[in-house]
């Protein structure tokens, strides 16, 4: 066979399968598409996710500065009642001193009163006998 005859043939065999050649070509070429479109997609949603979590972690860090002011001011609150509790006793204390005061003067006064009303009667007494 002639190198021409040959070159016809390989020729003829290579137009017969050019079809599906084409069709695994463009088949590819469309599965190359999808995956760069699902890869788009992929790499949107990682972005989204990735400004969601610098927003997530900003709010955290504010949220944080709050609770610290917040454990300031408790702190704070803490200290006051502690004060108020101290102030307490010393009042309570003081009421205590004064309510003896106050019991003891008026059992001075009872006996005062009892003397007095001793010494009235037996002044009446020796009235109304004539000494």
């Amino acid at each position: 066979m002639s190198e021409l005859a040959r070159l016809d043939i390989r020729v003829t065999n290579l137009e017969r399968e050019m079809p599906e050649v084409r069709k695994l070509a463009a088949d590819a070429s469309n599965e190359v598409g999808d995956v760069h479109a699902r890869l788009r997609a992929h790499t949107k949603s990682l972005n989204a996710l990735r400004t969601t979590q610098v927003e997530q972690g900003v709010l955290l860090r504010e949220q944080g500065v709050l609770l610290n002011e917040q454990g300031v001011l408790l702190n704070e609150q803490g200290v006051l009642l502690n004060e108020q509790g101290v102030l307490l006793r010393e009042n309570g204390q003081e009421l205590s001193d004064l309510r003896t005061e106050m019991r003891e003067g008026f059992a001075k006064l009872n006996v005062g009163m009892a003397q007095m009303t001793a010494l009235i009667t037996l002044a009446l007494r020796k009235l109304e006998n004539g000494e």
